[in-house]
């Protein structure tokens, strides 16, 4: 099962190609408990990098543990996912359109805008 995962992987990876791939700009931020909120902070995240080709994201950093959440802009959570150290994941069909995608860890979370 693992070398059919890699060969998927290594055959996903071959067919990307720069002109495919959209990063997605994160920034970091934290949920405060204290205000019942989030404290959006504009550091980027340099070292996670995120990119997405049609509904599959390729992602490169330490995500494991992480949960996906793809948010319309009111905030309302559309998908979510446990991440267990995937190097790609397929999104639904049905998500068409701009989004903002959050990678949470805790009270630390990941966050940008995500066309699909």
């Amino acid at each position: 099962m693992l070398f059919t995962f890699l060969q998927t992987s290594a055959a996903l990876a071959q067919n990307v190609t720069n002109q495919d791939v959209n990063t997605i700009q994160l920034t970091y931020g934290i949920f405060d408990p204290t205000v019942k909120e989030k404290v959006h902070l504009s550091i980027p995240a340099a070292n996670v990098r995120v990119c997405n080709q049609a509904n599959t994201l390729l992602l490169y950093g330490a995500f494991s543990g992480y949960t996906l959440q793809i948010l319309d802009f009111d905030e309302d959570i559309i998908f979510q996912t446990e991440l267990f150290g995937e190097d790609y994941i397929e999104l639904p069909e049905y998500l068409s359109g701009l989004y903002i995608i959050r990678f949470v860890y805790g009270n630390q979370y990941f966050e940008g805008n995500i066309e699909i």
